[in-house]
């Protein structure tokens, strides 16, 4: 199958050579009762190739293109075959070097030097089910093309566009080139990812292309969607040269994304979870708080791919809720994403987060997080569950702490203590004790700060400390609001 592919694929680059006179490339593959690629798994019908199993596929080994892109058709998708957190259905990559197929998810593809993948979430990752997540990585290290990167690398994984999924007949198109990377479907951009400033340009030793991944195979919670039909592939691009190294890396650090993380202890198990190591309300009932939660890991704070807050009900699909989360650099709500300290506003169904006054700050194994959040009376009013998770890139399948509650939150427009100030409360240091109480040598005061505790039980102290600072900081605010 693997020849047949590759003599397809070496006639279609003479036919356009021929009729163009130039060495872009274009392969049409209609899917309808058969491929010029390889198929592993599937059906085929005079209305293209339909998944049968979550670890089907079908790859293509193509010339490199330097830019081009990549578009097909797929239709029966609805949220009733996203039962999986993760749904994979392309991926391309760097395929040189001996890499052989079927290719690898670890290490081969997960650290590959040319990544890319398109993701649709499923019903398990809540405030993000349908989006698409689109990664991009770039490094030129050569041989043997996955690992860690000897030079200047990129990686970025966003995420965002539409989230419904009704079976109707949507045109996804990935393209690449001019130092950006696009998502569109059906003509409209979902995602974009811009690397030009990296001063990289995309030339692996060998291009392959895939409807699914590596990953439907190895990852329990991660797969095609079952019933998905495919049809209408177009390859096409301009042929490159294979890219060079030209900046040296750090030694000992990998592409993003990679999986390799500097250890902070040689006792860390990659499989460990990552845990919480403290968390302070502003605030336990109003409209507005902001919430410092601590995620850690042992390999340290750099291993946590994703970190998570829910405020609501149990969490669970459907539920009303605000459900905010810090991944590859940003903050994300309901498809709406910001860096940390950005002057923007993410405005969701049933709250809103403040960036300007959300933080993010790594130390050691801790990521201290502190979300600034107004919650709505409206539609989530009453007594609410504080929630977090994080996941962990330090093995396979990622290593997660699960949706853990922190105590409690009431949503009431009357409230007396509306804690949406940064300067409110006490501040946490990396160790996760109160560092406002602390005797000469250093050591945390017997009894600690009341505003650690998980529950809704404060100290009458801590409370009265808290309202005295929140008052504080609104006078700050309507000073501000003044000049």
């Amino acid at each position: 199958m693997r020849a047949r592919a590759s003599m397809l694929v070496a006639a279609a680059i003479a036919a356009h050579a021929a009729a163009a006179g130039a060495q872009d490339f274009t392969l049409r593959d209609g899917l309808r009762g058969g491929t010029m690629g390889t198929a592993s798994g599937g059906s085929f019908s005079a209305e293209g190739w339909t998944v049968t199993s979550k670890e089907d596929s079908i790859w293509y080994a193509v010339p490199r293109l330097g830019d081009g892109y990549v578009e097909f058709t797929v239709s029966g998708i609805t949220r009733a075959n996203l039962p999986l957190a993760d749904h994979e259905i392309f991926s391309m990559y760097e395929a040189g070097y001996g890499i052989t197929e079927p290719i690898r998810y670890a290490p081969e593809f997960r650290e590959n030097h040319y990544k890319c993948l398109l993701r649709i979430y499923g019903a398990p990752e809540m405030g993000r089910v349908g989006q698409q997540k689109l990664m991009w990585g770039m490094c030129p290290s050569g041989s043997p093309g996955y690992g860690a990167c000897g030079c200047g690398s990129f990686f970025e994984e966003p995420f965002g566009g539409d989230g419904t999924w009704d079976g109707t007949p949507q045109r996804m198109r990935i393209e690449w080139g001019g130092g950006q990377t696009r998502l569109l479907r059906n003509g409209a951009q979902a995602v974009v990812v811009r690397w030009a400033e990296s001063g990289l340009r995309f030339g692996p030793e060998s291009l392959h292309l895939m409807i699914g991944s590596s990953r439907n195979r190895a990852v329990a919670d991660c797969g095609m969607p079952i019933g998905a039909r495919f049809s209408d592939v177009v390859i096409a691009g301009n042929m490159a040269s294979r890219a060079a190294c030209t900046t040296p890396m750090d030694a000992g650090v990998g592409p993003a994304d990679s999986g390799v993380a500097p250890l902070d202890s040689a006792a860390c198990s990659p499989s460990a979870a990552p845990t919480i190591g403290g968390y302070e309300p502003s605030a336990t009932r109003g409209t507005q708080a902001v919430f410092r939660t601590s995620y850690a890991h042992c390999s340290g704070a750099n291993a946590l791919r994703v970190a998570q807050l829910w405020v609501g009900p149990a969490p669970a699909a459907g539920a009303n809720s605000v459900s905010v989360a810090y991944e590859a650099g940003a903050l994300s709500l309901d498809g709406q994403r910001c860096a940390p300290g950005e002057l923007r506003v993410l405005a969701g169904a049933h709250g809103s987060l403040d960036c300007a006054r959300t933080t993010v700050t790594d130390t050691g194994s801790t990521r201290l997080i502190t979300w600034a959040l107004t919650l709505s009376p409206a539609t989530l009013g009453g007594a609410q569950g504080v929630y977090a998770d994080a996941k962990a890139n330090t093995a396979m399948p990622e290593p997660r702490l699960g949706w853990t509650r922190l105590g409690d939150f009431d949503v009431r427009a009357d409230a007396t203590m509306d804690g949406g100030a940064t300067d409110g409360g006490a501040t946490l240091d990396a160790a996760n004790t109160d560092a406002s109480r602390r005797d000469a040598g250093g050591s945390a005061v017997e009894g600690g700060c009341g505003c650690r505790a998980t529950g809704s039980g404060r100290s009458t102290r801590f409370a009265l400390a808290t309202v005295v600072l929140v008052t504080l900081s609104s006078a700050r605010r309507s000073r501000s609001r003044r000049r």
